[in-house]
Protein backbone atom coordinates (compact mmCIF):
# COMPACT_ATOMS: atom_id res chain seq x y z
CA UNK A 1 0.00 0.00 0.00
CA UNK A 2 3.45 2.25 0.27
CA UNK A 3 3.66 2.51 -3.43
CA UNK A 4 0.29 3.32 -3.94
CA UNK A 5 0.11 6.38 -1.74
CA UNK A 6 3.32 7.77 -3.46
CA UNK A 7 5.25 5.90 -0.78
CA UNK A 8 8.39 4.75 -3.19
CA UNK A 9 10.29 4.75 -0.31
CA UNK A 10 8.97 2.37 2.51
CA UNK A 11 7.61 0.02 -0.22
CA UNK A 12 11.32 -0.16 -1.52
CA UNK A 13 12.21 -1.02 2.29
CA UNK A 14 9.91 -4.30 2.78
CA UNK A 15 10.39 -5.53 -0.44
CA UNK A 16 14.13 -5.21 0.19
CA UNK A 17 13.53 -6.71 3.77
CA UNK A 18 12.23 -9.88 1.88
CA UNK A 19 15.12 -10.00 -0.54
CA UNK A 20 17.63 -10.32 2.76
CA UNK A 21 15.90 -13.05 4.51
CA UNK A 22 15.08 -14.66 1.22
CA UNK A 23 19.30 -14.22 0.36
CA UNK A 24 19.03 -13.55 -3.64
CA UNK A 25 16.59 -11.38 -5.34
CA UNK A 26 16.54 -13.79 -7.93
CA UNK A 27 14.38 -15.88 -5.31
CA UNK A 28 11.48 -13.56 -4.64
CA UNK A 29 8.41 -14.59 -6.98
CA UNK A 30 8.83 -12.93 -10.76
CA UNK A 31 5.91 -10.44 -10.07
CA UNK A 32 7.47 -8.94 -7.02
CA UNK A 33 10.81 -9.00 -8.42
CA UNK A 34 9.63 -6.85 -11.39
CA UNK A 35 8.17 -4.67 -8.73
CA UNK A 36 11.19 -4.44 -6.74
CA UNK A 37 13.07 -3.84 -10.23
CA UNK A 38 10.18 -0.83 -10.90
CA UNK A 39 11.34 0.49 -7.31
CA UNK A 40 15.03 0.76 -7.45
CA UNK A 41 14.13 3.12 -10.88
CA UNK A 42 11.50 5.27 -8.34
CA UNK A 43 14.67 5.51 -5.61
CA UNK A 44 17.05 6.32 -7.99
CA UNK A 45 18.99 3.03 -8.12
CA UNK A 46 18.52 2.19 -11.81
CA UNK A 47 21.94 0.56 -12.12
CA UNK A 48 21.06 -1.83 -9.43
CA UNK A 49 17.94 -1.98 -11.22
CA UNK A 50 19.78 -2.73 -14.74
CA UNK A 51 21.95 -5.74 -13.17
CA UNK A 52 18.52 -7.54 -11.66
CA UNK A 53 16.98 -6.90 -15.17
CA UNK A 54 20.11 -8.34 -16.88
CA UNK A 55 20.47 -11.44 -15.19
CA UNK A 56 16.26 -11.80 -15.91
CA UNK A 57 17.31 -11.19 -19.62
CA UNK A 58 19.73 -13.83 -19.35
CA UNK A 59 17.52 -16.27 -17.30
CA UNK A 60 14.60 -15.87 -20.49
CA UNK A 61 17.00 -16.47 -23.48
CA UNK A 62 14.49 -17.92 -26.31
CA UNK A 63 11.27 -16.87 -24.27
CA UNK A 64 10.42 -13.96 -26.75
CA UNK A 65 7.50 -12.76 -24.76
CA UNK A 66 9.39 -12.52 -21.32
CA UNK A 67 12.32 -10.44 -23.35
CA UNK A 68 10.06 -8.32 -24.96
CA UNK A 69 8.24 -7.54 -21.67
CA UNK A 70 11.98 -6.79 -19.93
CA UNK A 71 13.25 -5.05 -22.78
CA UNK A 72 11.53 -1.54 -22.19
CA UNK A 73 13.03 -1.15 -18.73
CA UNK A 74 16.40 -2.66 -19.61
CA UNK A 75 16.88 0.32 -22.03
CA UNK A 76 15.56 2.70 -19.80
CA UNK A 77 17.26 1.62 -16.51
CA UNK A 78 21.11 1.25 -18.90
CA UNK A 79 19.67 5.52 -19.79
CA UNK A 80 19.28 6.21 -16.10
CA UNK A 81 22.75 4.47 -15.33
CA UNK A 82 24.62 5.63 -18.18
CA UNK A 83 25.08 2.55 -19.43
CA UNK A 84 23.92 2.19 -23.29
CA UNK A 85 26.77 0.82 -23.96
CA UNK A 86 25.96 -2.74 -22.50
CA UNK A 87 22.73 -3.14 -24.21
CA UNK A 88 24.08 -4.55 -27.82
CA UNK A 89 24.10 -8.09 -26.65
CA UNK A 90 20.60 -8.11 -24.82
CA UNK A 91 19.34 -6.50 -28.01
CA UNK A 92 20.97 -9.73 -30.00
CA UNK A 93 19.54 -12.42 -27.77
CA UNK A 94 15.83 -10.38 -28.11
CA UNK A 95 16.42 -10.50 -32.00
CA UNK A 96 17.85 -14.66 -32.00
CA UNK A 97 14.51 -15.47 -29.77
CA UNK A 98 12.11 -13.70 -32.50
CA UNK A 99 11.43 -15.08 -35.76
CA UNK A 100 10.56 -11.24 -37.65
CA UNK A 101 14.66 -10.54 -37.48
CA UNK A 102 15.45 -13.95 -39.84
CA UNK A 103 13.19 -12.56 -42.19
CA UNK A 104 15.35 -11.44 -45.57
CA UNK A 105 15.30 -7.39 -46.81
CA UNK A 106 12.88 -8.90 -49.87
CA UNK A 107 10.31 -10.65 -47.30
CA UNK A 108 10.89 -7.44 -45.34
CA UNK A 109 10.45 -5.07 -47.94
CA UNK A 110 7.54 -7.49 -49.26
CA UNK A 111 5.43 -7.07 -45.54
CA UNK A 112 6.34 -3.56 -45.45
CA UNK A 113 3.79 -2.98 -48.54
CA UNK A 114 1.11 -3.57 -46.09
CA UNK A 115 -0.08 -3.29 -42.95
CA UNK A 116 2.68 -4.07 -40.12
CA UNK A 117 1.13 -6.53 -37.06
CA UNK A 118 1.77 -5.52 -33.65
CA UNK A 119 4.75 -7.89 -33.43
CA UNK A 120 6.28 -6.67 -36.83
CA UNK A 121 5.79 -3.08 -34.97
CA UNK A 122 7.24 -4.24 -32.39
CA UNK A 123 10.12 -5.64 -33.70
CA UNK A 124 10.57 -2.61 -36.06
CA UNK A 125 10.73 -0.05 -32.86
CA UNK A 126 13.58 -2.23 -31.33
CA UNK A 127 15.18 -2.59 -34.45
CA UNK A 128 15.54 0.94 -35.26
CA UNK A 129 16.47 1.54 -31.07
CA UNK A 130 19.13 -1.03 -31.25
CA UNK A 131 20.32 0.38 -34.92
CA UNK A 132 20.53 3.96 -33.26
CA UNK A 133 22.80 2.20 -30.23
CA UNK A 134 24.79 0.54 -32.19
CA UNK A 135 25.78 3.98 -34.15
CA UNK A 136 25.99 5.59 -31.08
CA UNK A 137 28.70 3.16 -29.68
CA UNK A 138 30.79 2.69 -33.36
CA UNK A 139 29.56 -0.73 -34.11
CA UNK A 140 28.59 0.96 -37.49
CA UNK A 141 27.87 -2.42 -39.59
CA UNK A 142 25.17 -4.06 -37.09
CA UNK A 143 23.67 -0.44 -37.25
CA UNK A 144 23.67 -0.59 -40.98
CA UNK A 145 22.25 -4.27 -40.84
CA UNK A 146 19.26 -3.34 -38.87
CA UNK A 147 18.91 0.00 -40.48
CA UNK A 148 18.58 -1.63 -43.47
CA UNK A 149 15.87 -4.11 -42.25
CA UNK A 150 13.79 -0.94 -40.95
CA UNK A 151 14.43 0.80 -43.98
CA UNK A 152 12.63 -2.35 -45.74
CA UNK A 153 9.67 -2.52 -43.48
CA UNK A 154 9.33 1.35 -44.81
CA UNK A 155 10.96 3.36 -42.14
CA UNK A 156 12.16 6.88 -44.04
CA UNK A 157 14.77 7.51 -41.58
CA UNK A 158 16.07 4.45 -41.40
CA UNK A 159 16.34 4.40 -45.10
CA UNK A 160 18.24 7.81 -44.55
CA UNK A 161 20.96 6.71 -41.49
CA UNK A 162 21.80 3.26 -44.00
CA UNK A 163 22.59 5.74 -47.05
CA UNK A 164 24.56 8.08 -44.82
CA UNK A 165 26.53 5.55 -43.03
CA UNK A 166 27.14 3.68 -46.34
CA UNK A 167 29.64 6.07 -47.13
CA UNK A 168 32.08 4.94 -44.89
CA UNK A 169 31.17 1.27 -44.55
CA UNK A 170 31.22 1.05 -48.74
CA UNK A 171 28.44 -1.80 -48.62
CA UNK A 172 26.72 -0.08 -51.85
CA UNK A 173 25.38 -3.96 -53.24
CA UNK A 174 23.56 -4.50 -50.01
CA UNK A 175 22.51 -0.77 -50.13
CA UNK A 176 21.50 -1.27 -54.10
CA UNK A 177 19.56 -4.58 -53.48
CA UNK A 178 17.56 -2.75 -50.77
CA UNK A 179 16.54 -0.37 -52.83
CA UNK A 180 15.86 -2.66 -56.11
CA UNK A 181 12.73 -3.83 -53.29
CA UNK A 182 11.66 -0.58 -52.33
Amino acid sequence: SYRYTGQSKPAFDCIEQLQKQLGEIDKLPVALRDTYVALLMEVDRPGDAFDILGRDYDAAAGNPQRLEALLPTLVEAASYSERGNELPPYYQKYFAAIPQSKLSLGELAEIGRGELTDSLVAFLDHAKRYAQICEWNDFYDSSFDYYLKCAALGDEFSLARAIALNEGLMRHTELADLLLEL
